[in-house]
This record gives C-alpha cells, sequence and structure tokens, in this order.
C-alpha cells in the first residue's frame, strides 16, 4: 500500500481539529499586531519592521495573503492552518523517505 494512502486521513484529520477552533478563541495581541502591520503597503510594512526583532518576510506574505482572503480572523490564521498541514506532509514524506512508512505515519500524529 504506498504511503500517501495514509498521509491522506492525517492530514483530513490535521484540517479538521484546526478548523474546528479557528474561531473559537478571541483575537491575540501578535494577531492584532499582524492584522494593523499587514494593512500598510509593502513599503510601509518593510519600513516599521526594520526595528522589529522579526523580519519583514511575515508580514509581507501576510499581506499578499490578505489581499486574496480578506482580513477576517479567520483568514488570519488560516495562513498558520495552511502552513501547519503541510509541515504535516512534509514531515511524513521526510519520515517516509528517511526510515519508513510506519515511522511516517507514527510520526506524523
Amino acid at each position: 500500500m504506498p504511503g500517501w494512502i495514509w498521509l491522506i486521513p492525517i492530514l483530513i484529520l490535521a484540517i479538521n481539529v484546526r478548523l474546528t477552533y479557528l474561531t473559537k478563541a478571541d483575537i491575540w495581541h501578535d494577531e492584532g499586531y499582524t492584522a494593523a502591520i499587514i494593512q500598510q503597503p509593502i513599503r510601509e510594512i518593510i519600513a516599521i519592521t526594520t526595528t522589529d526583532v522579526h523580519p519583514p518576510l511575515y508580514y509581507v506574505i501576510m499581506h499578499v495573503w490578505q489581499l486574496i482572503f480578506g482580513n477576517s480572523v479567520a483568514s488570519l490564521r488560516g495562513f498558520s492552518v495552511a502552513c501547519g498541514v503541510l509541515t504535516i506532509a512534509l514531515l511524513f514524506l521526510l519520515l517516509q523517505k528517511l526510515f519508513s512508512k510506519r515511522i511516517a505515519v507514527f510520526g506524523s500524529f
């Protein structure tokens, strides 16, 4: 049985868990800060974040993300959901290549 057969239910579970709680909590301080920053033009984002401890790449990516998906709480958190699910898929593929399908399945949980 190919490894991706196991990956599909793992990803469905990961997406389901993340989407179930996507908008349950109020917006956090860092999410509000991000939402305020990404409303600015990209040049302004870079200027604002030059004194920040975090490089501007995240804010630039989030700026483009909110142009595509909007600036609701769900869409702002959606980027983290997408990154989290992608990380699980990449971890599965890496573990399968380095070790075995069994380790990839258990490691993806």
